[in-house]
């Protein structure tokens, strides 16, 4: 399995588990400025522990408008995150036949690194499979899930610390 591969494997079962506990995205202001004008149903949550958290919400945009613009993402540099693998940051289409009715997803996924934090970043369109091979999603609500990880846990950092530290080498 590549990189990228376990990367959108483990974002898919963090969002299964989005119904946890919530609170505010006020606590983190890192995330919380990655909020997009017009969200709705804005949640974060803490996963497994206070070292995982999640921020999720929707928000109406045409395809292939991102809610965390590129000039979001280019300031998050000034905040010394490093951005892994940037050549690979681009929409992309799957269909998903593990669930009933199957579905088409479109998925912009990036990450980004800095000491002692990981975090994933993906904007996603959940459509009807279609019978043919479209390439756009079937409506405009997007769905955004911000997963920061607190690699200072050492459970957490056997977890995705390879990946981290793979984006901070690759200099």
């Amino acid at each position: 399995m590549t990189l990228r591969q376990r990367t959108v494997a483990l974002l898919l079962a963090l969002v299964a588990l989005a119904d946890l506990t919530f609170a505010s995205p006020a606590q983190n202001s890192e995330l919380a400025a990655l909020v997009s004008k017009g969200a709705r149903n804005v949640h974060t949550a803490t996963l497994e522990s206070p070292a995982v958290t999640q921020l999720s919400y929707d928000v109406q945009l045409k395809y292939p408008q991102m809610a965390i613009s590129k000039e979001k993402l280019q300031s998050l540099k000034q905040q010394e995150w490093r951005q892994c693998a940037i050549h690979k940051a681009q929409w992309e289409h799957f269909g998903d036949e593990a669930v009933k009715p199957p579905r088409l997803i479109h998925q912009y996924l990036t990450s980004f690194a800095r000491k002692d934090e990981y975090m994933v970043i993906a904007m996603r369109y959940v459509s009807a499979l279609p019978s043919s091979s479209e390439s756009k999603p079937d409506n405009n609500a997007q769905h955004v899930y911000v997963i920061h990880y607190d690699l200072s846990a050492d459970e957490v950092r056997r977890q995705m610390g390879e990946e981290a530290n793979a984006c901070l080498k690759d200099r």
